[in-house]
This record gives structure tokens, C-alpha cells and sequence, in this order.
């Protein structure tokens, strides 16, 4: 058996099918489903969602209302549970929930973080390569009172293809988190 790190360096094909040599005792040709599953790896899908909303409030206070994980159940009907440490490279627990889907459980790994700026993390279903989602949200400060959020996340892997009736639900929550985003801001300015 393989160390860790040697088997998350092997593509999900190969772990695949070194799990079903221990599995089963024995191991002998690589079943036909595996070795189209390892073609597909090689021209995976992507899918991208991208929504935008301006704000009439400074990235800084922007930036605070989306990073107080505490209090992001309150406003947020997207993201309605979210904890962790948020530093690049931790893990994040959240929870999702998509209009008229069921809610979902992620534990995304922070990749990128630049207060005032960009929030962006990875998240998995199983192993690399079978359907990762990298959420990002980006702040772009239009002038001292005003900001643009671009919200998105990019789908790839095996099964990505297979996320076109979910797509919709997901711009939706998108949507739905920045006007929520937006409301709050600009709320707080008011104050």
C-alpha cells in the first residue's frame, strides 16, 4: 500500500483501481468503465457561474459582514451555516442551501485570502478530479462609498457535466446571498 502523499499524487483512476485490488484480493485487468473513467479525466468538464452586484458601501465594510462567520446564518439564505478558521489552507464546515434543492455539507479548504479583496476556497466530493468547486468572492472598490462583488464558483471534474439541473438553483443562491449582501451594507452605512 502506498503512502498518503504517494496515493494523492496518483491520478483518481489509479486509486480507484488500487481500492478495488485491496478490496477484492486480487487484481487483473482494468475493467472497460475504468479506462474510459481515465480518458474522461483527461478532458474533464468545467462549468462556471458568475454573478455581480455593486454595493453602496466600502469594500472594508463588505468584507466585514461576509467574513463574520457568526452572524452569516442571520442574513445569508445561501450560506446558512458556515464555521472554521478562515486562514488559507484551513478547512471551513458550511452549509448550503440551493432554492427549492436540499441543503448540502461541504468542507471547503481555504485557497486565497486578501482582506478587502478576495475570498476563495476549494471544495470536494470524494477525491480530486470527481467534482471539485472553486468558490470565489471578489471585491473591487469602485470609489470610497461603493463596491462590486463578483460572486462564482467553477465546477470541474468527471461529473461536472452532470450539474446542469442544478446550475440554475446555484445562480440563484448566488443572487439571493448578494442582494442579502448588499442590504446588509448598505444598512449598516445608513446607520
Amino acid at each position: 500500500m502506498l503512502s498518503h502523499s504517494a496515493q494523492a499524487a496518483r491520478s483518481p483512476l489509479e486509486v480507484s483501481a488500487q481500492l478495488f485490488e485491496n478490496r477484492s484480493g486480487r487484481f487483473g485487468a482494468i475493467p472497460s468503465f475504468c479506462t474510459e473513467l481515465g480518458a474522461a479525466e483527461e478532458r474533464m468538464v468545467q462549468r462556471h457561474i458568475e454573478t455581480e452586484i455593486e454595493i453602496e458601501a466600502p469594500a472594508a465594510c463588505v468584507w466585514g459582514i461576509l467574513t463574520d462567520f457568526n452572524h452569516m446564518p442571520s442574513w445569508n439564505p445561501f450560506i446558512t451555516g458556515i464555521s472554521g478558521n478562515l486562514a488559507q489552507g484551513e478547512t471551513l464546515s458550511l452549509r448550503i442551501a440551493p432554492p427549492g434543492k436540499p441543503a448540502m455539507r461541504f468542507n471547503p479548504v481555504v485557497l486565497a485570502l486578501s482582506p478587502n479583496s478576495e475570498l476563495r476556497w476549494l471544495g470536494r466530493v470524494f477525491v480530486k478530479g470527481l467534482l471539485d468547486g472553486e468558490h470565489y468572492f471578489l471585491l473591487e472598490p469602485l470609489d470610497e462609498k461603493r463596491t462590486r462583488l463578483r460572486h462564482g464558483e467553477i465546477f470541474s471534474g468527471l461529473l461536472a457535466g452532470m450539474l446542469s439541473g442544478m446550475l440554475p438553483a446555484t445562480q440563484q443562491g448566488f443572487e439571493a446571498m448578494n442582494s442579502a449582501l448588499k442590504a446588509q451594507a448598505e444598512m449598516r452605512q445608513k446607520s
